[in-house]
């Protein structure tokens, strides 16, 4: 696998908290894979994996992973920052408006609120930053994974 994928997408641990909170796990890209004890990112697309036996077998690959036929025992979708992009909502009324910002600390998200504390996230690439800004978001209700819902059309909470 290529380095700069790796900078694309955001890293296992949270791919795995966003898979925890309903991010959707049936689009096509990129994905961490585990095959044996390890952990991979690779390229699926629908084409190229079929379901045996509840499994998912990858029948061509991007060569990340490995050869023709090999099998998959969990996935977990690891978006690209241009996917994440489209769950930030750039406004909300008790967050106001996002701010991004990047120094030599990393990449800094946050909504300047009261609570800019909790709405505050740094990461050492900009998709995990934007991994963890959503889910600071979807924790804490102003948006919702699992539905696609960003807000509820007035920038409000989606659960009050």
């Amino acid at each position: 696998m290529k380095n700069w994928a790796k900078k694309e997408v955001p890293n296992l641990e949270v791919c795995k908290k966003l898979k925890e909170l309903g991010y959707p796990q049936n689009l096509d890209g990129w994905y961490w894979v585990k095959t044996g004890r390890e952990w991979k990112l690779s390229l699926l697309y629908e084409r190229k994996y079929k379901l045996l036996k509840g499994k998912r077998i990858v029948i061509e690959t991007d060569d990340s992973v490995g050869g023709i036929g090999f099998e998959v025992e969990e996935s977990i979708k690891a978006p690209t920052c241009r996917e994440l992009g489209e769950w930030l909502p750039y406004y909300l009324p008790e967050l106001k408006f996002l701010h991004i910002e990047r120094n030599e600390d990393g990449f800094h998200y946050y909504y300047p609120a009261e609570i800019a504390d909790e709405a505050y996230v740094i990461a050492n690439n900009e998709a995990n930053a934007r991994a963890k800004i959503i889910i600071f978001l979807a924790e804490n209700g102003y948006i919702k994974l699992e539905t696609g819902d960003v807000g509820n059309g007035n920038g409000e909470r989606i659960n009050q």
